[in-house]
């Protein structure tokens, strides 16, 4: 006889896939703070406070992009214990 699926919380997957969305997220995020790093290092004097504005403005969207990842992590995990 075929195992059966347990059913899954509705809830729980829902979650599951915000976080898995909010994952990707962060991870781009995490890229795209490398990336302006590297036009930082890359600039001259003149780009130079541009760069550096491209680069903080990278960090924050990672870090609020980390802090909701991390926020629905906890959540999800309330939920499965």
């Amino acid at each position: 006889m075929p195992r059966l699926r347990p059913h899954a919380d509705s809830a729980v997957e829902e979650a599951t896939r915000l976080r898995s969305e909010q994952l990707e997220r962060w991870r781009t995020a995490a890229q795209q703070v490398a990336h302006a790093w590297d036009i930082w290092l890359a600039s001259d004097d003149a780009e130079r406070d541009w760069a550096h504005e491209v680069y903080v403005a990278a960090l924050c969207r990672e870090e609020q992009a980390a802090a909701l990842l991390e926020e629905n992590s906890r959540a999800l995990g309330s939920r499965i214990s």
